[in-house]
């Protein structure tokens, strides 16, 4: 369902790549990704019963602030402001969820095409099989090697499929490499949703899944880890975008 859209993301991050490194697009999607959902919370939410809501919270509680308010009257108006702050919670509530889809969805495709780094054509990649004894025949046969220790894909020059097999059984047949992902798995419950651009690995098949030693995406080589990471550089472009149109354009 999600894969027409996954696509043009990517087909628009192509475009992109031209003009622009990696750590300035992760920027730009994260400041886009902050404004459609300003844009979304705000179609769909109703501002004005919002703001009169809030602005009967403040006098609200600017009343149980008086030091000469008696007990009674307080209990009254705390049960008043508990219903205000359900409402309050019941108006945005939907607008805020619809408002993060456009979020989602980008983290779900930066997560599939720019998680992990994709290996360059014709480098060896390290495979793990699960289970792992398993024995397995690559065509064309020069794509895979097994040195008794570890066993290792080849990804291949130009863009072609690969064939597995185990026990003499096609077991996959695709391009394992489309996109750079670290396993490739059978068809999941939620792929009817999310589909794998590397395809699925044969329900019948002995293997469960095969794992792919890919080094994590990091935006600056030089720098920790957890400062390289694409995740914390999307999230302060979303945190900064969506604030600053908050308070720009008064949404409540």
């Amino acid at each position: 369902m999600l894969a027409p859209l996954l696509n043009a993301l990517s087909a628009l991050d192509g475009l992109l790549a031209g003009a622009f490194s990696l750590p300035v697009r992760i920027i730009l999607w994260g400041v886009v990704s902050g404004a459609a959902t300003i844009a979304l919370y705000r179609l769909v939410s109703k501002q004005g019963r919002i703001r009169e809501l809030k602005r009967r919270l403040r006098e609200l509680r600017k009343r149980m602030m008086d030091p000469d308010i008696e007990r009674a009257e307080y209990m009254r108006l705390t049960k008043q402001n508990l219903r205000l702050a359900l409402r309050q919670l019941y108006l945005t509530l939907l607008p805020t969820l619809v408002g993060g889809l456009p979020i989602l969805l980008v983290i779900v495709w930066l997560s599939v095409y720019h998680g992990f780094i994709p290996p360059a054509p014709g480098e060896r990649v390290a495979i793990m099989v699960e289970p792992d004894g398993v024995p397995l025949e690559v065509i064309p046969a020069d794509h895979y090697y097994n040195d008794g220790d570890r066993r290792f894909l080849v990804r291949p020059e130009r863009a072609r499929e690969l064939e597995i097999r185990a026990g003499g059984e096609t077991i996959y047949a695709g391009n394992p490499f489309a996109a750079p992902l670290d396993v490739l798995h059978k068809r999941q419950g939620w792929n009817w949703l999310l589909p794998n651009p590397n395809g699925y690995i044969d329900e019948a098949a002995p293997v469960q899944r095969i794992r792919f030693d890919l080094t994590r995406t990091r935006l600056f080589d030089s720098s920790p880890e957890w400062l390289g990471a694409w995740e914390l550089w999307f999230v302060v472009a979303v945190f900064v975008t969506t604030l600053t149109l908050k308070l720009v354009f008064r949404i409540e």
